[in-house]
């Protein structure tokens, strides 16, 4: 196993093969990154590479867990953004029925009641990154 590291020593790159990682110098524009052989598995994680000996220590640290619950919340924030614009349709529907005079197709106190709590809880966890 290749790896290529920055001038801080941080791995930025791995592949089993020496031409991969002269490659990756390119690509990633570290041409003075340094390229080492390494005998240890390399852990990749969070778009990060870790030595398996440093994975482990960081996976039982505080740091894994916080960054852990980030991400959570971030993919949380995503799905619910996407269910409040998935339903958005139905309030456009409404608003046509609306001006036409017809009842709205949709329980609407129920439906902004529930787009209500999606928003609280995007904004609840946004307050997570501030």
């Amino acid at each position: 196993m290749y790896i290529l590291k920055n001038k801080e020593g941080k791995i930025i790159s791995c592949a089993k093969h020496h031409k991969a990682i002269e490659d990756a110098k390119i690509i990633t524009g570290q041409l003075d990154g340094i390229i080492e052989q390494c005998s240890e598995k390399i852990i990749s994680y969070d778009n990060k590479f870790y030595p398996e000996s440093e994975w482990k220590k960081y996976k039982n640290s505080e740091e894994y867990e916080y960054n852990k619950e980030m991400k959570n919340a971030e993919n949380e924030i995503l799905t619910l953004k996407e269910e409040l614009s998935g339903g958005d349709y139905k309030i456009i529907k409404a608003f046509e029925a609306n001006l036409k005079g017809e009842t709205p197709p949709y329980n609407m106190e129920e439906l902004l009641t529930q787009r209500e709590k999606m928003r609280a809880r995007i904004n609840e966890l946004e307050h997570l990154f501030q």
